[in-house]
């Protein structure tokens, strides 16, 4: 068993994108179904991971004043989650460095309780198998399970189903440059899926087409920007203009690929070498100020 001495566990909580997001359908569940190819990216958060031999509490820590670190948040969530299937006899001292906005959909939380999944395994000399930890991520939420492969792949239904993709697929899509950024403020993922119900099946995507636009893409190795796509840019335009407008804007003056990620706010542009780099941050700062959040990473 771990002592209060042990040394304490380093984890790595990439941020991903989706690069396609289909909403195809209502669910029986309330839930929709998705059809995403999503990616994880070498920009995320850290976590610091200590187990404490004499107390029996776990705690949990942030850099972000304004994240909840009570009981509802994901990483105690998936602690308890994980007790249940194997009960530890020692409670852990969690910090987090938070670098992924909070609602911006880029799936921080869901990362953060993955990582604390994996590195509790770990700290467990990993009884659980990957079966028992999908388990625990379906019921913690519908991005989490895409965060147990740190690689690029296709995800279903309400984001349990999951495809991973071909190996030189994968190897071309490894190390693209991608610009994130994004305004300052949030946008919810429940208000953006309740437009749906309020639209019936008029804005519902057909499955059968996004399936062979994924198909098309893989078979014949086209580069990423030709599989772009996003359902919620035509839900969340409606009401952010600004996002819209400077999305636009990237694609048309800077002719660069440019989508939302997930329902935003964050957005992101993929880029080449000899992108214009300082004068699309002006430019974005000259729309959301100067504190705008603007990273450059890549995909794993």
């Amino acid at each position: 068993m771990p002592t209060e001495n042990s040394k304490e566990i380093v984890l790595s909580s990439p941020a991903k994108i989706n690069l396609l997001l289909a909403v195809t359908g209502k669910r029986p569940d309330n839930y929709h179904n998705l059809i995403s190819l999503v990616a994880p990216l070498r920009f995320g958060d850290t976590l610091w991971m200590t187990p404490l031999n004499t107390d029996k509490t776990d705690r949990l820590e942030s850099d972000y004043p304004e994240l909840d670190c009570g009981d509802q948040n994901l990483i105690l969530r998936a602690v308890a989650e994980y007790r249940v299937k194997n009960p530890l006899p020692y409670g852990l001292n969690i910090k987090l460095k938070k670098r992924i906005p909070v609602g911006s959909g880029l799936g921080g939380g869901s990362s953060n309780a993955v990582a604390t999944l994996k590195g509790l395994n770990m700290l467990a000399e990993n009884p659980l198998g990957d079966d028992e930890l999908m388990e625990i991520t379906v019921r913690l939420g519908s991005d989490c399970p895409l965060f147990l492969y740190n690689e690029p792949l296709i995800i279903r239904g309400r984001g349990e189903i999951l495809q991973t993709l071909p190996a030189d697929v994968i190897s071309d899509m490894s190390g693209q440059s991608i610009l994130l950024f994004r305004p300052n403020y949030s946008i919810g993922t429940a208000w953006a899926y309740r437009q749906y119900t309020k639209n019936g099946n008029q804005l519902f995507s057909s499955e059968s087409k996004i399936e062979s636009k994924l198909k098309n893409w893989i078979d014949s190795k086209k580069d990423i920007k030709e599989i772009l796509y996003s359902d919620m840019e035509r839900i969340v335009f409606d009401k952010h203009l600004d996002l819209s407008i400077i999305i636009e804007k990237i694609r048309t003056d800077f002719n660069l690929p440019c989508q939302l990620s997930g329902s935003g706010s964050a957005c992101f542009a993929i880029l080449s070498e000899n992108s214009p780099r300082e004068l699309i941050f002006d430019y974005i700062r000259s729309v959301w100020g100067d504190s705008t959040f603007i990273v450059e990473s890549s995909i794993i």
